[in-house]
């Protein structure tokens, strides 16, 4: 999978970038033609959809929901804005720009992703 990857991204560095492959329309025609395979090989019963071609007669599962709790829901605000007004937002920013350039350099972004995670405090985890 990882080869056949690569392979794409390369296909689409050669056409001079992802804004060039959508502007030719290369990106849609690829989508639309994995859909149409997708749904060939579910259709032929090659590839498996649940409830569609496999698994779709039988008992029936009943899925347990959960009341909307208007309660919970204010307790979680309360505490994500407990959280950005405790934390110290320069460094927050900061971290975000290192992410983006890392990801940019194609870097490990593992580091900067640690670091941000030591920002958060204790109580939240």
């Amino acid at each position: 999978m990882e080869e056949r990857i690569l392979e794409e991204m390369k296909r689409v560095d050669d056409m001079g970038g992802m804004i060039k492959a959508v502007e030719t329309g290369y990106v849609q025609k690829e989508v639309a033609r994995q859909a149409y395979e997708f749904e060939k090989g579910v259709q032929k019963g090659e590839l498996i959809k649940v409830g569609v071609n496999k698994y779709t007669e039988g008992e029936e599962m009943e899925v347990e929901l959960h009341e909307y709790r208007l309660k919970s829901a204010e307790e979680q605000v309360k505490r994500l804005r407990e959280v950005k007004r405790e934390r110290d937002n320069r460094k927050v920013s900061q971290l975000l720009k290192d992410l983006e350039s890392a990801a940019r350099a194609e870097k490990n972004v593992m580091p900067t992703f640690l670091n941000a995670v030591r920002l958060i405090p204790r109580w939240v985890r």
